[in-house]
């Protein structure tokens, strides 16, 4: 679901059924144009917002509409004092479930992630990556695990970042744009590659 960027916001559809979106100049009325848009397509977003019978929508870069509940877009919060100014970093938004990557001010890259589900909630916080692994097993158990121990071998492309929490590839679920980890954050396995080599 990634998506290479120099500039912000950037929508991506978490819905399987979205639509295109014509508004009216009075934004009072809003038409649906044909075809359907993929799920975790990344679209960018001009800023502009309108209400239409109650409905927010918000205006794709190439002139139509999407509706809010159809997508979820980038909303990085500022950087850290700690960093240089060339730095890279990453944003992570566990309110709307998107990472943005930065080079200093610029955003290069955006996509989705799954962070952590009810008792294992993915710890706000700033911290640095320490050590980084291509691939590895990772693990919990029963006592940490309330819905049971688990194991997954060959877990690609790992960044630690506090603890046994980490960015990492998940290729046992789809579920990107909603809370599914035990408290890393899940990526695709390309976003995560992407991420690991940059």
């Amino acid at each position: 679901p990634a998506r290479r960027i120099d500039k912000l916001p950037i929508a991506f559809v978490m819905s399987y059924h979205a639509k295109r979106w014509t508004l009216d100049d009075a934004h009072k009325h809003a038409t649906m144009t044909p075809g359907e848009l993929d799920h975790f397509d990344a679209i960018g977003l001009t800023g502009e917002t309108a209400h239409v019978d109650g409905i927010e929508y918000f205006e794709a870069d190439k002139g139509w509409w999407l509706r809010t509940y159809d997508i979820t877009r980038t909303e990085p919060g500022p950087p850290t004092q700690q960093l240089g100014e060339h730095e890279k970093w990453i944003d992570v938004n566990l309110k709307r479930q998107t990472l943005v990557a930065f080079e200093g001010m610029t955003p290069v890259f955006a996509t989705v992630f799954s962070s952590g589900r009810n008792e294992h909630e993915t710890v706000p916080g700033v911290f640095r990556i320490r050590e980084k692994h291509i691939s590895a097993t990772m693990d919990g158990d029963a006592e940490l695990a309330s819905d049971g121990p688990y194991s997954i071998e060959d877990v690609p492309y790992i960044q630690y970042f506090n603890g046994s929490y980490a960015l990492h590839g998940a290729f046992w679920h789809a579920e990107f744009g909603h809370v599914k980890s035990h408290g890393c954050v899940n990526l695709a396995p390309w976003d995560a590659k992407a991420l690991f080599g940059w």
